[in-house]
């Protein structure tokens, strides 16, 4: 081979190599570039999930929130119930106990009327 041919193959192995790397730095920076891409979808889709979870969280916040305020007003309720079945009856057992002791004054004040009914009648018998 000549010299001249050398030369010539050691240009065009410089030309492919300058090629070469070329086309490498092109793919790289393609890849940078899709990688690039799909982190940013990967966050945004990342971010939407996020939000998304937020909301539900926020919602399922709000119903235990509401489901402690009628807890609480169902409370409310039952002591307020409580209370008034406490006075009925404290008040059933006033009336209960006052009947109670008018029966046991009526029954003292017959007891007494049928001891003077026998009173009476033992003395009419001594009498007649």
């Amino acid at each position: 081979m000549s010299r001249v041919d050398d030369d010539r193959q050691a240009q065009r192995a410089t030309e492919r190599a300058a090629l070469q790397k070329r086309e490498q730095e092109l793919r790289t920076r393609e890849r940078t570039a899709q990688d690039s891409a799909f982190s940013k979808l990967v966050q945004q889709g990342t971010a939407q999930k996020h939000a998304a979870q937020e909301r539900p969280l926020s919602a399922t916040q709000a119903a235990i929130s509401q489901l402690r305020e009628q807890l609480a007003e169902g409370a409310e309720r039952s002591s307020t119930f409580v209370e008034a079945q406490s006075k009925a009856s404290a008040q059933r057992g006033a009336e209960g106990q006052a009947r109670a002791g008018d029966r046991a004054a009526g029954q003292q004040q017959a007891g007494r009327a049928e001891a003077g009914r026998t009173q009476d009648a033992a003395g009419q018998a001594a009498h007649a």
